[in-house]
């Protein structure tokens, strides 16, 4: 029987992936001091995890990609991209509340309306909770990425001059905001950058990379190799960064490693798969407000509430989006029912 390795992730992996992810950035987000380093440890767990989700989506991108090339884009542009920009409506709408409960207020109507659109490059722009600038960040991988892709992808090594394109305009993106904050002292980085672009680049080297499989020690060896460089990365965890852009890197790559040649698969762990990014959005919304109203309660008992209110807000959305799916399939099944009946009477 041979036990080799022919792809990077199955489907399922990626499904466990992105919970683990989540649970990191819980944990980050919910007990900052509660690991065996304290405040140390916790500081990189965030970069680690927005990595990670990064490192998948840009995986999962670029194997869609592969298989179904640039018409994939029209897709990604017209009917990810706004998903994920109503996502963020509805978490700038719920971060109102912890938002007007401190005691904050727009200065104007102008600056209300920048604010809950997410519109940032507008002056009267105030970011109601800094949570969303992931999924900020993610729209324009996928915007940029989607763009360069109608250019390029149809091409000659579309895949790579697509990746090439990409990873310019991000390094030129880290650069100005790095500039940005070194002159106005502000610390907006782009959380986990970097695995965006890795995870596109593997799965266009996919087939090369295991064209003749990866054998178990092979894959343990580089799980180890990525550990070893990931501890060294730590220990100058100070350099912020060298925290934000660059030790995530190796961490997020370890536990996708780990998971090479695993296929778990049931309908549970898909479903909760996708509630990821709902629970990401909403629990720190849920957390300052239980913090407000119920500043006595128990912390762990707070930490269940606000996790058990994330997950049903993140399912509420999820039965949302799948209703809106349902209707549009339906619209489009009518119209193509009504179009054969119009050719047939012809």
């Amino acid at each position: 029987m041979d036990s080799r390795y022919d792809r990077f992730l199955s489907i399922g992996a990626t499904h466990v992936l992105r919970i683990f992810f989540e649970a990191l950035v819980l944990i980050h987000h919910l007990f900052p001091t509660y690991t065996s380093l304290g405040g140390e440890i916790s500081s990189v767990l965030g970069p680690i995890a927005v990595g990670g989700f990064l490192m998948i989506s840009g995986y999962g991108l670029g194997v869609r990609l592969r298989e179904a090339g640039a018409f994939y884009c029209r897709k990604l542009l017209t009917r990810r991209v706004p998903m994920m920009y109503c996502r963020l409506l509805i978490t700038d709408i719920l971060y109102l509340i912890p938002f007007f409960l401190i005691g904050n207020r727009f200065s104007d109507a102008a600056s209300a309306v920048s604010s809950i659109l997410y519109l940032p490059f507008m002056p009267q722009f105030v970011a109601l909770s800094h949570w969303v600038y992931f999924i900020a960040d993610l729209m324009v991988y996928y915007l940029v990425l989607g763009l360069f892709a109608l250019l390029f992808y149809d091409r000659k090594n579309g895949h790579f001059l697509t990746l090439l394109a990409f990873t310019l305009t991000l390094a030129l993106l880290i650069v100005v905001l790095s500039v940005i904050n070194l002159k106005t002292g502000s610390s907006r980085y782009m959380r986990g950058a970097l695995l965006f672009p890795i995870g596109f680049a593997i799965a266009g080297g996919e087939g090369e990379i295991f064209k003749k499989g990866i054998t178990p020690i092979a894959k343990w060896a580089v799980f180890g190799a990525l550990l070893s460089l990931g501890i060294v990365a730590f220990l100058f965890s100070e350099v912020k960064f060298l925290s934000e852009y660059v030790i995530p890197i190796p961490f997020a790559l370890v536990a996708a490693v780990a998971l090479m040649g695993c296929d778990p698969k049931g309908k549970v762990l898909r479903y909760f798969s996708g509630l990821v990014i709902g629970v990401y959005l909403s629990h720190e919304a849920y957390l300052r407000i239980f913090e407000y109203f119920c500043p006595n309660l128990n912390e762990w008992l707070r930490v269940l509430v606000v996790v058990l209110c994330a997950f049903i807000t993140a399912a509420l959305i999820d039965l949302i989006k799948r209703g809106v799916r349902h209707l549009l399939a339906n619209r489009g099944k009518g119209k193509r029912c009504d179009e054969a009946a119009k050719s047939r009477t012809l």
